[in-house]
This record gives C-alpha cells, sequence and structure tokens, in this order.
C-alpha cells in the first residue's frame, strides 16, 4: 500500500480510501497526526457510505514497508450524523 487513493470493488463491494501521508518521505510508521486527505478527514466508503477519522474518538495508524506493502489501521470510524458529528448506529469497529 503507497499513501493515496484507492478506488475498486473488493469482495464484491465498492471501495474508496482517501487517505495520504503528510510530508510522505518512505517507509516507516506514521501517527493519525500524519494521515490526511484533500479536503476531509482520512476516509474509507463501503458501497458510497462514508467511514471518516475523527478527531476525538478515532484512533488510525499507517505503516509502509521498504518492498511498498503496508496497512492502515483505524478503531470508531463513523458514518455522519445530524450536525457534522459522528452517528451513533453506524460506527465501524
Amino acid at each position: 500500500m503507497s499513501p493515496g487513493l484507492l478506488d475498486g470493488d473488493v469482495a464484491g463491494k465498492k471501495v474508496t480510501i482517501k487517505m495520504w501521508i503528510d510530508d510522505y518521505t518512505g517507509p516507516g510508521a506514521f501517527a493519525k497526526d500524519r494521515l490526511v486527505a484533500p479536503g476531509s478527514s482520512p476516509s474509507i466508503a463501503v458501497d458510497n457510505v462514508i467511514y471518516p477519522t475523527w478527531p476525538d474518538s478515532t484512533s488510525s495508524k499507517a505503516v509502509i514497508n521498504d518492498d511498498g506493502s503496508g496497512e492502515w489501521t483505524f478503531t470508531k470510524l463513523a458514518t455522519t450524523g445530524p450536525g457534522g458529528l459522528p452517528g451513533t448506529r453506524s460506527t465501524v469497529r
């Protein structure tokens, strides 16, 4: 995984991931404060339901390996509810 945008099918679901690493210079571990997306928070969308990261409730970390593979781990993503806050019934853990 390299920092950027993924947009395609995964197991029959449309999946879009928006996550960049601010000032990316190569492999390593990157804390939540280095993960960004243009115009929004880093997010994953599954079948057009968007689950963004939230400043106070979401933990998030990316690891990029020397061979370009890696992972983005996160907890407590949530859909946007009334008032622009995470919804209580759509939280992904």
